[in-house]
């Protein structure tokens, strides 16, 4: 926030707008709540995509 000041944004249009991503973004984002710690960690480390987009399969997430 401008003013170093925090706030809670009661919705994802209030989300999005400080952020300048989607509605439709954090909607996707806040969603990977709902998955379980273990999953939400191997996502969080899964190695940098360089080119293209790179699949993600629940399989692959479970062999670590």
């Amino acid at each position: 926030m401008p003013d170093g000041k925090a706030c809670v944004l009661s919705s994802a249009n209030a989300r999005g707008g400080v952020g300048q991503v989607s509605r439709a973004r954090v909607t996707q984002i806040m969603n990977l709540l709902h998955l379980v710690p273990d999953i939400q960690e191997a996502i969080l480390f899964l190695p940098r995509v360089v080119r293209g987009r790179d699949p993600i399969c629940l399989e692959h997430l479970g062999k670590r």
